[in-house]
C-alpha cells in the first residue's frame, strides 16, 4: 500500500487502518510524493499493489511517464483517486 496523500487528507483517513487489518506493508513517501522519478522507483522497487491519491498526482505521473517512458508497474493492481473527479482521458490511459 503506497500512500500518496498526506495522512491528514480524507483519502488517507481509512486506508492505513484497512491496510493494517489486511496485513499490508505500508509505504509513506513523504515529500518525495511530488517527485515522479522517485514515485516510479518506489512503485517498482517496493512492488506496490495498491495506491491512492488525488487526480493532480495521477496527472503528474502520467505526464512524467509520457515524457520519460513507462516503468515496470506489473505488480500494481489498483489505483484509487479522490478529492475531485478524475479526467476521463486519464482514466482511459491508465486502464
Amino acid at each position: 500500500m503506497l500512500h500518496v496523500v498526506p495522512m491528514f487528507h480524507a483519502n488517507a483517513w481509512g486506508i492505513p487502518f484497512s491496510a493494517v487489518v489486511l496485513g499490508c506493508k505500508q509505504i509513506l513517501p513523504g515529500r518525495e510524493v511530488v517527485n515522479m522519478e522517485v514515485l516510479c522507483r518506489i512503485i517498482a522497487v517496493e512492488k506496490v499493489t495498491f495506491t491512492c491519491g488525488v487526480p493532480t498526482i495521477w496527472m503528474m505521473l502520467f505526464d512524467y511517464l509520457e515524457k520519460e517512458g513507462w516503468h515496470d508497474f506489473s505488480t500494481l493492481k489498483g489505483i484509487a483517486s479522490g478529492g475531485s473527479a478524475l479526467p476521463r482521458h486519464l482514466l482511459e490511459q491508465f486502464n
